[in-house]
């Protein structure tokens, strides 16, 4: 093999190893733009509780200027609907959201692994295996 035949492989590994990294950071900029969503999630889950809270405590404060059904009634709507309605749905959806970001961000970070061989095989199984105790305690 010649001096030439050699330049061109070289150039030819060179502008693969370019490819690569460019696809390597594409992922890892995906991966860091789920991470913000997710952290995104978390904090509004965490307001949309404070304010389940904030609700369910004023429906049970006593009124003095209010009292009898229309009380009683008002407390029921507001746990049926409001507290254990649509507060609960929207809660549970935030949880699904966060559960499906956080697939997708496992496959993204096991995309890159397989670039590792079987270290990357061994780091992706623990990947996979987090990101499971990661969605049960969500």
């Amino acid at each position: 093999m010649g001096k030439e035949e050699l330049e061109k492989q070289k150039n030819e590994k060179e502008r693969d190893l370019k490819t690569h990294h460019t696809q390597l950071n594409t992922i890892e900029e995906k991966i860091n733009d789920a991470k913000n969503i997710v952290k995104k999630f978390q904090d509004l889950k965490e307001d949309m509780e404070d304010l389940k809270k904030d609700v369910r405590k004023l429906k049970n404060e006593d009124h003095d200027h209010w009292k009898g059904d229309l009380l009683d009634k008002w407390q029921d709507d507001t746990d049926e609907h409001l507290v254990d309605g649509s507060f609960k749905t929207y809660i549970k959806n935030i949880d699904q959201n966060v559960d499906d970001l956080n697939e997708k961000i496992m496959k993204l970070e096991n995309e890159k692994l397989e670039e590792q061989g079987i270290i990357g095989e061994i780091k992706s199984g623990i990947n996979w295996l987090s990101t499971e105790i990661t969605n049960i305690v969500n």
